[in-house]
């Protein structure tokens, strides 16, 4: 079995070198350019469907998390007016249960508040920030030639 040194075209067939290596490089070179083209058009064609579909599922997320509030909100006012109620029934004025109720829950706004900033540093992404400045630095800091 004897093997060609002839360039091949796409289709199988030799193909004819009409200006010695060159017809072969220019055949090869369009073959390799749409192979490239072809599979950067999957891979961006692969990254569209995955982002719709990411996109949808973010959708669906946040629909059920706004849901969930909706939940959480109406059991807290639940409980407040249990609270109030029991408060009541110990003998406070409903004013006054009310009053309560209300302080306790402006006091734990600074605590959830705290909660949040201290969660927000991670979101500022830092490494990454000091990463990249360190890496600009570096790059205003060489001469460019």
């Amino acid at each position: 079995m004897a093997i060609s040194t002839e360039p091949v075209m796409p289709e199988g067939k030799p193909a004819e070198a009409t200006n010695g290596h060159s017809a072969g490089f220019a055949t090869e070179a369009k073959v390799l350019t749409d192979a490239i083209r072809m599979a950067v058009g999957e891979i961006l064609n692969l990254i569209s469907l995955e982002t719709r579909l990411a996109i949808r599922s973010l959708l669906v997320v946040m629909i059920a998390l706004l849901g969930i509030c909706v939940l959480l909100a109406t059991a807290w006012v639940g409980s407040m007016v249990v609270l109030t109620l029991l408060l009541m029934q110990f003998g406070l004025p409903p004013i006054v249960a009310v009053a309560t109720l209300v302080s306790l829950n402006l006091l734990m706004l600074p605590i959830i508040r705290g909660l949040i900033r201290r969660r927000m540093v991670s979101v500022r992404y830092p490494v990454t920030r000091a990463t990249l400045t360190s890496a600009l630095s570096q790059l205003r800091g060489r001469a460019l030639p």
